[in-house]
């Protein structure tokens, strides 16, 4: 039996456990039984609750940095009275939609209101949504979709405030209301018992009194309505996590590689000859199949490593998947008789990632193990065919904060790569080069409302290779950065072969370089030369002659592509630890680099 926290947000590619040391919880105080419940689940957190009803003054943050994030439960109860609704007449139509619209006006005032320590201090913060009824009071014979119906009123209230978060920054939906459904509503919801707008789990209020009735009822509500509060509070904490793993990239997914025979159909193709869609990709290897459709949009590289002829399975695919799933979506195609990992390891290099950062899926437990001995650090997936969707599909691991353009594009970048490496091994490196038509397009980023900031923030949180310092920014810690000065460089880039989109993010205070962050996916190009070139010169020119750049370097576990970039450029290292570059050393531009005007 699955828990109901693992069946949402599952932990089968956790590497590094994720414990935030300050939670903040805000709302009604229906909320008060939460903490206890967080810590008895999951200890080592400090969290802290401030009631919130009726537009109360939220008092003042005097250490809003050292929070984690804030969890906001907004009070149905205030946005939608029931003494407004509870008295008006089924036929009034027109009134329901007046008071839909006054509801609409006080949830605005009320989550402004709860959101002040996010619009002061930019603290990450979710935002709870409210709890859909069970039923529709009115009776089950009338219309479904109707403002006159409290299921569609309130799911149209939870729209209304997921577009109104729209408006704010690092704020996220926390979606209780599926929660609730997914574990069971009878289970959790108090709106068989109490009024629909109480929007609360089920509790034993005021027992006491209830046992002094002439005849006592025979359970208590928890009891008779066999209700699991404790069971929901684990399992939006657990959301909660696997949200906050995403926004931090802990154990970020870059490549998922896929074996065939049982992980993508059923049974051997090779030695049936055939693969019959209702009988062999029916059910779960559909169910991967689309999973897989989702990983590639959210930018995740596809990779097929099958020990297998490829004339078989390209004959068999198009009969198997028809335009379902189409081999072109793999980004890596290995169907050999190799040892996996050699292909692995192949594909690792050429995608220019690290192994902790790939999922081999493979119904044999040899070959995980094998894989896993080989390299080490990589993820395997595959001994029960019945959990890989969820665990691809929901794990934190997987998800993005956004889906930029660069994101759906990244599939085709991986071959554009192939081809590349391809070439690269039948000419001179000077000439592979200019023959490549690399172009740059340079610009900077001066807010978080430029169109570009999401991918450059995004990038700076992913990129572990080429990234010089390996700092990790919070959206508070770069919205203050910007007001304190701070600049974003970013670049673009294209060759003959695709159009790479944003691949680099140079961190820039006045005449110092404080951080470059750089796709692997252009490593090699000199693109980072040519950049830094551009940069410097921009440093120069406002500083004036006779002014250094510095620049700093820290040495991680992983960035050794970096480490020799400064040396390259003619930067020197001071007894300081850091990298000065006088104006008269500036180096040129690499000749095969076209920066675009």
């Amino acid at each position: 039996m699955i828990r109901s926290g693992d069946f949402l947000s599952p932990k089968f590619l956790v590497k590094n456990v994720t414990k935030p040391c300050r939670v903040m919880i805000i709302g009604q105080c229906l909320l008060d039984y939460w903490p206890a419940y967080i810590n008895e689940y999951s200890s080592d957190h400090h969290i802290e609750r401030i009631l919130f009803n009726n537009g109360v003054a939220l008092p003042e943050l005097t250490s809003a940095a050292s929070y984690d994030f804030q969890v906001i439960a907004p009070p149905l109860r205030s946005i939608m009275p029931e003494s407004q609704y509870m008295p008006l007449k089924y036929v009034d139509l027109d009134k329901y939609e007046s008071i839909f619209e006054e509801s609409c006006n006080r949830l605005e005032f009320i989550v402004r209101s709860m959101l002040k320590y996010n619009i002061e201090n930019n603290i990450l913060t979710f935002v709870s949504n409210f709890f859909t009824p069970i039923k529709n009071p009115m009776g089950q014979l009338l219309p479904r979709y109707d403002l006159r119906n409290p299921i569609f009123f309130v799911e149209q209230l939870n729209v209304h405030l997921s577009k109104f978060l729209g408006g704010f920054s690092n704020i996220h939906l926390l979606d209780t209301n599926q929660i609730s459904s997914t574990i069971g509503k009878r289970y959790v919801q108090d709106d068989s018992v109490s009024i629909i707008v109480h929007g609360s789990p089920l509790v034993d209020h005021a027992v006491n009194i209830d046992e002094q009735r002439i005849e006592k009822p025979s359970q208590s509500i928890t009891s008779k309505f066999n209700a699991d509060n404790y069971g929901f509070v684990c399992a939006v904490w657990d959301e909660l996590i696997s949200m906050y793993r995403t926004i931090m990239n802990i154990d970020s997914v870059k490549m998922v590689v896929m074996d065939l025979d049982d992980t993508l159909w059923r049974g051997i193709a090779g030695e049936s000859g055939s693969i019959d869609p209702m009988m062999q990709i029916e059910g779960w290897p559909l169910g991967v199949a689309e999973a897989l459709t989702y990983l590639k949009r959210r930018g995740i590289i596809l990779a097929i490593v099958s020990k297998n002829e490829e004339s078989v399975v390209r004959n068999l695919w198009l009969g198997a998947y028809q335009n379902r799933l189409d081999l072109d979506k793999f980004s890596f195609i290995r169907i050999n008789w190799k040892p996996k990992y050699e292909n692995i390891l192949e594909l690792i290099k050429i995608a220019n990632i690290l192994p902790s950062s790939v999922v081999f899926v493979d119904d044999n437990p040899v070959e995980r193990e094998s894989v896993m001995a080989a390299i080490p650090g990589i993820r395997v997936l595959g001994d029960d065919p019945y959990l890989t969707r969820t665990a691809l599909l929901w794990a934190s691991e997987t998800q993005v904060r956004y889906v930029t353009d660069e994101s759906g594009r990244r599939g085709e970048m991986m071959k554009a790569q192939e081809q590349r490496e391809i070439q690269k091994v039948a000419m001179s490196r000077p000439d592979f080069l200019l023959s490549q038509n690399i172009k740059i397009k340079f610009d900077y980023v001066l807010s978080k409302n430029d169109k570009k900031y999401p991918r450059a923030f995004e990038l700076i949180n992913k990129t572990n290779q080429f990234n010089t310092t390996g700092k990790r920014w919070t959206e508070e810690e770069m919205a203050y950065s910007f007001n304190s000065g701070i600049k974003m460089a970013v670049f673009h880039v294209d060759d003959r072969f695709t159009n790479y989109g944003l691949v680099g993010v140079i961190l820039i205070s006045g005449s110092r370089i404080i951080q470059f962050v750089m796709s692997c996916r252009v490593l090699g190009m000199d693109v980072e030369l040519g950049v830094l070139c551009k940069v410097c010169t921009d440093i120069l020119n406002i500083s004036g002659n006779g002014s250094d750049v510095n620049a700093f370097l820290t040495h991680t576990d992983a960035n050794f592509p970096c480490r020799d970039l400064y040396q390259k450029a003619n930067f020197i290292l001071g007894q300081d630890s850091s990298w000065h570059l006088k104006s008269s050393l500036l180096p040129k531009i690499p000749t095969h680099l076209n920066f675009a005007v």
